[in-house]
């Protein structure tokens, strides 16, 4: 079984729309939809993001390694890095090493200047 499978497989056991995803990964419906018709493949970050939405074992959705469920969830993400994470995701891969680079960039600025100090 693929991840995509595991993914709507749980999706349709735990009465999960697409649309319901697709909102709690901060993605469009259409984009959401590209996994399950074969144009992307679900990877790492996705897997990660379901995760931290719903408690469901990325190494299941990855792997199919058990358990499904995380007894313990707890993510220690933040909600803005998951969002980038996802949004990273999203992107052209011919633009990640510019958004790596600029990312790198501001990781780099003084904390002060991050924060707008």
């Amino acid at each position: 079984m693929t991840p995509e499978e595991r993914t709507e497989r749980i999706m349709k056991r735990m009465s999960i729309s697409r649309r319901e995803l697709a909102e709690r990964l901060d993605i469009s419906v259409s984009s959401l939809a590209m996994y399950f018709t074969g144009q992307h493949r679900i990877r790492r970050v996705i897997a990660l993001a379901i995760q931290a939405a719903y408690g469901i074992n990325s190494d299941w959705i990855m792997q199919g390694k058990r358990p499904v469920f995380l007894k313990e969830f707890q993510s220690n993400l933040s909600a803005e890095a998951m969002e980038m994470a996802v949004l990273f995701d999203t992107l052209p891969r011919r633009l990640r090493p510019v958004a790596r680079t600029t990312l790198r960039g501001l990781k780099a600025l003084p904390a002060t200047v991050r924060e707008g100090s």
